[in-house]
């Protein structure tokens, strides 16, 4: 166990039931440590497990879901190392919103459309921690919506088609932190926003994350977004992490091939960067994963070896690793930070 971290989560495997008797695996062997105050990134492309790992962190996987093996602990704000997949139903519902929230991906499906901004509020406080007077949920209401730069007076009283798309996505975020969560776990939190708002989300992420001090772990396909929200970021494929790092280390000097081909299918900002190499091929689906490395169909590193050996992560640095049986080969290509 490390006893520094907020959440760590050891060798987590997670399988999805496709019939009565068969299951695909979507998660395997998942070591990842989230330390207090600290933010991580999930990156790759659609369908690698990203999603399910961060609602295998909160236990909300959906029926079809069940964790075959490993464990996720969590250190509460009292100093108590709690086993997530341990606790009872009751214990599990004061864990949520008081120790770890989640903002899901699409605001529009995630606030109910026939209540007002302020009873789902009301409701999520009720749901969570018993006690508190609506007068006070209230005033935090209105404290955490003026943060994300909204006006309290007419988002409570609105219904959530009344507001536009980034201003949903504030109140997600507003409401995930009413319980002052020590870690807020994210699902994609700019897609489907305009340029512009999703700008103003970030900023606002970054100044919040600054101001209350909470974890955060997010999802994202968005490189730039990672590269600048990130103190560390998990590439992911085929269900795996394929590398893990801090994320100037790892957008400078990526040593796995698939990091190394998202990086290079960025557009470039700068006029002189190098071209756009989109990665050849399409990710495997779970119950077609290919033998050895699941990557190495696409590579253009792999060997023979690649197709039979299936290697864990490998530490290369402080807190730098990656799965790969050809570091020798990445370690000789240079690939250029894409901002």
């Amino acid at each position: 166990m490390n006893t520094d971290a907020l959440l760590e989560i050891r060798g987590l495997n997670v399988d999805y039931r496709t019939s009565r008797r068969s299951t695909v695996p979507v998660l395997r062997d998942i070591d990842l440590s989230v330390r207090p105050g600290e933010a991580v990134a999930l990156v790759g492309e659609s369908g690698c497990g990203k999603t399910t790992l961060a609602l295998a962190m909160l236990r909300l996987l959906p029926k079809l879901g069940q964790v075959r093996s490993g464990s996720i602990g969590f250190r509460s704000g009292d100093g108590e190392w709690c086993d997530l997949l341990a606790m009872d139903g009751g214990r599990l519902r004061r864990f949520r919103w008081a120790e770890a929230a989640m903002v899901y991906q699409g605001a529009m499906n995630a606030l109910n459309p026939l209540t007002r901004i302020r009873s789902q509020f009301l409701e999520t406080a009720r749901a969570h921690r018993s006690g508190d007077a609506d007068r006070v949920v209230l005033n935090r209401a209105a404290e955490l919506l003026e943060l994300v730069a909204l006006e309290p007076g007419r988002v409570l009283n609105a219904y959530p088609h009344q507001l536009s798309g980034g201003m949903r996505q504030r109140v997600l975020i507003a409401l995930a932190l009413l319980l002052r969560p020590r870690l807020l776990v994210l699902d994609e939190p700019t897609t489907a926003l305009d340029i512009l708002t999703q700008r103003g989300i970030v900023d606002t992420l970054i100044r919040l994350k600054d101001e209350l001090r909470f974890a955060m772990v997010f999802v994202s396909h968005d490189l730039p977004l990672a590269a600048e929200l990130a103190d560390r970021v998990a590439t992911m494929y085929g269900g795996r992490i394929v590398e893990l790092g801090p994320t100037r280390e790892l957008f400078y000097r990526p040593r796995h091939p698939y990091t190394m081909g998202l990086i290079r299918a960025v557009p470039p900002v700068a006029a002189d960067a190098p071209e756009i190499v989109s990665i050849p091929g399409s990710p495997p689906g779970f119950g077609a994963l290919p033998p050895g490395c699941a990557f190495h169909p696409r590579c253009r590193f792999a060997g023979p070896e690649c197709a039979v050996t299936d290697v864990p992560l490998t530490t290369l640095s402080v807190d730098h690793r990656a799965a790969c049986l050809r570091l020798d080969a990445t370690d000789l290509e240079a690939v250029s930070h894409r901002g």
